[in-house]
């Protein structure tokens, strides 16, 4: 059978030729430059970029075959095994990552609601900061999480609140110990920090 590979967009493909291309599949335009099917490229372009990776796994040993000269099919398949493989490689890793980002958020946000909860509660359950912010919390906006070390072998956590009540805006900051219990609350006006706060010691 003459090989018939190399010779451009209208060459005959033989039988065996077409199988799903998993590594054009995932790698797309790095697999189209290796591969001479420049037509990957169109995957940085919107809204085609969702479409190119399903045409290039069901086209690529063909567009493959007639852009790149091979010694035969079966030279062709090997080569695009070991494509295939680094593609799932790349997705394999791509995944993970993907997947530990999500997780991260995920007990991120879990933990920035334990935190506020607990300041909400140790305000409402403190007739000073009730006192000073009103009673009548409207809106909670989380403002900043940080861990810091007062101290040497004290360490602490700090996560801050933007409060609206019925007597304005508050900025709250919750001091919490190694164990996650609150310590103490610093409450001040927002716009007016300098003058107008309290510091409420909760141990």
């Amino acid at each position: 059978m003459e090989n018939t590979s190399g010779h451009g967009e209208y060459t005959s493909v033989p039988p065996g030729v077409s199988k799903w291309n998993w590594g054009a599949f995932w790698l797309t335009w790095i697999w189209g430059l290796a591969n001479k099917s420049y037509i990957a490229l169109l995957a940085f372009l919107p809204i085609v970029n969702i479409i190119i990776p399903f045409y290039l796994g069901a086209k690529g040993n063909e567009l493959a075959w007639k852009n790149k000269t091979w010694y035969d099919i079966d030279d062709l398949h090997r080569t695009q095994r070991k494509w295939a493989i680094a593609g799932w490689v790349v997705a394999i890793f791509i995944i993970s990552l993907i997947i530990i980002n999500v997780t991260l958020e995920h007990r991120e946000m879990k933990k920035t609601q334990e935190y506020t909860n607990e300041i909400i509660q140790a305000i409402e359950n403190n007739e000073e900061a009730t006192d000073f912010i009103g009673s009548d919390i409207k809106n909670v906006n989380s403002f900043n999480l940080s861990r810091r070390q007062p101290t040497i072998g004290a360490r602490q956590e700090s996560y801050t609140l933007l409060i609206q009540s019925n007597k304005g805006i508050f900025m709250v900051s919750g001091y919490f110990d190694d164990n996650r219990n609150i310590q103490r609350l610093k409450i001040s006006e927002f716009g007016n920090e300098s003058t107008n706060k309290i510091e409420i010691n909760l141990e």
